[in-house]
């Protein structure tokens, strides 16, 4: 089996806490993303980033338009904050208004990698409302999510569900339960990933590896100790995303 990576919620970081649910807080400067991308040492991912976090920090922008080796920018919403009640960012919102976030989001990134990015991973796992629409009018090929469109679980197959391209332009990427946890620890019912992925490597095909960033570090460990080995020991196993989507 060949992995993809997805990392979540760059541009928070946490309390380094062990032993309780993370509380997020900025990252400035991307400072952690960076411990992060450091432990990868190179295996490529696709890094979920939250716009808002970096939109008035230049240390953050400037790490970015260097063009992390390895680093595929997905936008992670706008501001990944809940509205209307619901764990959404976009629940409630009318066509334009969720255009409108997606593209500051979109021009962010341009200016800083020269590229809209193609791939968005949805806050919370949740598309409501005229969210796909959006995507595709604002140059979004690929949209992360789930198990499905319409869960915000990752899918309970005994496999990796296939990616769903009978949406037009969009495709959507779905998430795996054995694959959707913390490289050392159990959080909830998440899985330990370096325990878990050696279980599945012999399964043919490709599967979705789901990580946060906050996870990690409160997970993990303090200099992503579980990340360096996860990327130590499987990095042959894994592939970009463009390679994943292909």
């Amino acid at each position: 089996m060949r992995i993809v990576v997805r990392v979540d919620d760059l541009g928070w970081t946490a309390d380094e806490v062990p032993d309780q649910y993370p509380i997020k807080l900025p990252d400035m400067g991307l400072a952690l993303a960076q411990r992060f991308h450091a432990a990868m040492q190179g295996v490529p991912y696709l890094g979920a980033l939250i716009p808002a976090t970096i939109a008035d920090d230049p240390q953050a922008q400037a790490w970015l338009a260097t063009k992390p080796v390895g680093l595929t920018v997905a936008l992670h919403g706008w501001d990944h904050t809940p509205r209307n009640g619901e764990h959404s960012e976009f629940m409630g919102l009318t066509l334009d208004e969720c255009r409108e976030r997606l593209e500051r989001g979109q021009h962010l990134v341009e200016s800083l990698t020269g590229a809209y990015a193609e791939h968005f991973v949805a806050p919370f796992n949740h598309f409501g409302g005229p969210l796909l629409d959006a995507l595709a009018l604002e140059g979004v090929r690929y949209a992360w999510g789930g198990g499905t469109m319409r869960s915000e679980q990752p899918s309970d197959w005994p496999t990796q569900p296939p990616i769903d391209r009978s949406l037009g332009v969009v495709h959507f990427v779905p998430s795996w339960a054995r694959l959707y946890g913390s490289t050392r620890w159990p959080f909830g019912s998440a899985p330990v990933l370096l325990e878990e992925l050696p279980r599945v490597l012999d399964y043919p095909g490709t599967a979705v590896l789901v990580m946060h960033l906050p996870w990690e570090l409160t997970r993990g460990g303090p200099d992503f100790e579980g990340v360096a080995q996860f990327a130590a020991r499987f990095g042959e196993h894994i592939i970009s995303p463009a390679e994943f989507v292909a």
